[in-house]
């Protein structure tokens, strides 16, 4: 059976960030090679830090304006047009609003907000079943008092409530707080339970991207309710197969995941519906 993942993407497009969106283009085929191996489905949506246009129905839009390649692209479900679109350009707004962005582009009435946003509206998340990660790409700081007309908690907030994991791919935090202390994006990162890394560092972007999806696999696959599991005991058989650890071959077999205490079968050792699958382990 297939599982869904969402992401959002969040990409600058000021005047320095075109070398980080090509680098980013090209690594981002590790997260989906790895979410394919695991049954994993995927649909993404690409917004930008620049000009928010609050107009989720997408009747207007420009060249500068964040939901631009959303309400003309839609919701991207291969990698070539993924890759394709994650390259924004770098005409946009020089204040830096992503995370307003996104919040705003993910504001629900059923959730309780007064309006639906853009992605809510083009059905992302696509139900309260399916992990949503936000992806924001980004050489600049944060400045979501800019526009929200208040300071940004990075540890209370519309992502930590709802459960949307943060990846930061930025600057390093030390020179983001010197220009704005309350709304970094590392810092929502680590609260969401996300992953931070340096934006600069564009020939580590697809270790990068394998760090990211190790994260979001381990959200997936079958739970394991006993604590404290010695990993080195498991044992995993497919309709009377035993399956090999994943650490042979890199594709084929089984992982577990011992922060979410969850384990994904990949590659050809998928179950389909009616298999029967058995794991014995022990625990301390």
């Amino acid at each position: 059976t297939s599982h869904q993942a969402d992401f959002v993407f969040m990409v600058d497009d000021s005047g320095s960030t075109s070398p980080y969106q090509q680098a980013l283009a090209s690594a981002i085929s590790v997260v989906t090679n790895r979410l394919q191996q695991a049954g994993i489905l995927f649909r993404a949506a690409i917004l930008t830090t620049s000009t928010q246009v609050e107009d989720s129905q997408c009747a207007t839009t420009t060249a500068v304006d964040a939901n631009r390649v959303v309400c003309s692209q839609g919701i991207l479900e291969n990698l070539s047009s993924l890759q394709q679109q994650l390259l924004v350009g770098n005409d946009g707004f020089g204040i830096e609003t992503g995370i307003f962005n996104a919040e705003y582009a993910l504001k629900s009435k059923a959730l309780g907000d007064t309006v639906d946003g853009v992605l809510t509206l083009k059905g992302m998340p696509k139900n309260s079943d399916t992990p949503l990660s936000v992806v924001i790409l980004s050489d600049e700081s944060s400045q979501y008092s800019y526009r929200a007309n208040q300071i940004f908690n990075p540890q209370e907030n519309f992502f930590v409530s709802r459960g949307y994991k943060v990846f930061s791919m930025v600057q390093p935090t030390d020179l983001n707080r010197l220009s704005d202390p309350n709304g970094q994006y590392d810092d929502l990162a680590w609260a969401t339970g996300g992953l931070t890394a340096d934006v600069n560092q564009t020939h580590d972007y697809s270790a990068m991207m394998s760090d990211f999806s190790h994260t979001l696999i381990g959200r997936f696959g079958m739970a394991l309710s006993q604590k404290n599991l010695l990993a080195a005991t498991l044992r995993v058989q497919l309709n009377g197969v035993d399956v090999p650890s994943k650490l042979i071959d890199g594709v084929n077999g089984w992982q577990y995941f011992p922060d979410t205490q969850r384990l994904v079968l990949s590659g050809q050792y998928i179950p389909n519906v009616g298999d029967d699958l058995n794991v014995t382990y022990s625990h301390q």
